[in-house]
């Protein structure tokens, strides 16, 4: 006789003793809380990094540290910045726009470049009476550039003469590529060089991707202790003190049923309105805030939840008061440090074990 099981029975698994056990739902309360609460921790975060403009001054820095070119002693994101279709985006002089599109960075880039001083200066300068064989040359061969826009051609003309560096590399190798892929797909000198600059722009936006990704990595880690920070101002103002949340959880199972179900049923718009929106006036940012803790307070009242210092339970009499507080501590600081970790974490985590389920 067959030991398999018969067709359109559960194979049992002890994840299944996993699922039913109401630790777990404790625990999945606890991420679905944690996730509600870095929400309103990201709040205060975005408040601060408008009003001192922290994501456009760390973008700026991280730009500024990538294009030093101390072989030529320039720095190109100084042109960047002054150039006026990136001064437009910029509020102020000390808050500089956050969010630069790739490819008005590659195009100003390369017009920056083209048109510095320095670049111009090796062009155009007049030679010195002891002028070198090599800047000689350099003018004949300048003259022998079959490009008819005036910044490809500088912009050329910069790779060939300005000294080695990382950054002058990177400009070179954007060009020889896409020098490369024009040839391969251009049949008239027109056509070719209008496809040089835009493998060339095109290049540069693919090198900026991939430097904002980092520089997206590195904010992240910034923001981290600042998340912390307001965690603990948060949740000691508000009392959310994850070890009572965690002993409230496991005594009662209506509420975790209904906190679970709660977020199970609105994750997707939560994450939406207040997660993803990028929205950053000041009124857009100030209006979700108020329809979040308004959401909020009817979730938390619907179930009694032991928010507040009226529900801190400091006064039990099976702990001394020396206990009570330190639990109350460490409660505080365990819900800052979930904070810290950002809701996109939570949501994950929430969805990834829910999704096994």
């Amino acid at each position: 006789m067959s030991n398999r099981p018969a067709k359109g029975f559960f194979i049992y698994t002890p994840f299944m003793d996993i699922l039913n056990n109401p630790t777990f739902e404790v625990v999945l309360s606890l991420i679905a809380t944690w996730a509600l609460f870095a929400i309103l921790c990201s709040f205060g975060n975005e408040i601060i990094a408008e009003i001192v403009a922290e994501r456009g001054r760390f973008l700026k820095k991280k730009i500024h540290d990538q294009l030093q070119d101390l072989s030529n002693g320039v720095n190109w994101a100084t042109s960047l910045y002054t150039h006026g279709s990136i001064d437009l985006l910029s509020r102020a002089d000390n808050k500089p726009s956050a969010d630069i599109p790739p490819k008005l960075f590659a195009e100003v880039m390369v017009e920056s470049v083209a048109n510095s001083h320095l670049v111009q200066t090796l062009i155009r300068g007049p030679l010195a009476a002891n002028a070198s064989q090599a800047e000689i040359d350099f003018r004949e061969t300048y003259k022998k550039i079959q490009y008819n826009n005036q910044v490809l051609k500088d912009f050329k003309a910069a790779t060939m003469v300005l000294k080695p560096s990382d950054v002058i590399s990177l400009y070179k190798q954007a060009l020889s590529s896409a020098e490369l892929r024009a040839g391969e797909k251009s049949t008239t000198p027109a056509e070719y060089e209008a496809n040089v600059y835009k493998y060339l722009i095109e290049n540069i936006c693919n090198w900026y991707g991939s430097f904002s990704g980092r520089i997206s990595t590195w904010y992240k880690k910034r923001t981290r202790l600042r998340l912390f920070m307001m965690g603990i101002v948060v949740a000691g103002l508000f009392q959310v003190d994850s070890i009572q949340l965690y002993q409230f959880y496991r005594s009662q199972p209506e509420a975790r049923a209904t906190v679970i179900t709660y977020f199970k049923d609105n994750i997707d718009d939560l994450e939406q309105k207040y997660v993803n929106d990028t929205t950053s006036e000041a009124e857009h940012r100030k209006m979700l805030y108020n329809e979040f803790k308004k959401e909020m307070s009817t979730v938390t009242k619907s179930i009694d939840l032991p928010i507040g210092w009226d529900k801190a339970d400091l006064d039990r009499s099976d702990r001394s008061p020396w206990w009570s507080w330190t639990a109350k501590v460490l409660g505080i600081l365990l819900t800052a440090l979930a904070g810290s970790y950002g809701a996109p974490f939570w949501f994950e985590l929430f969805r990834k074990i829910t999704r096994k389920s």
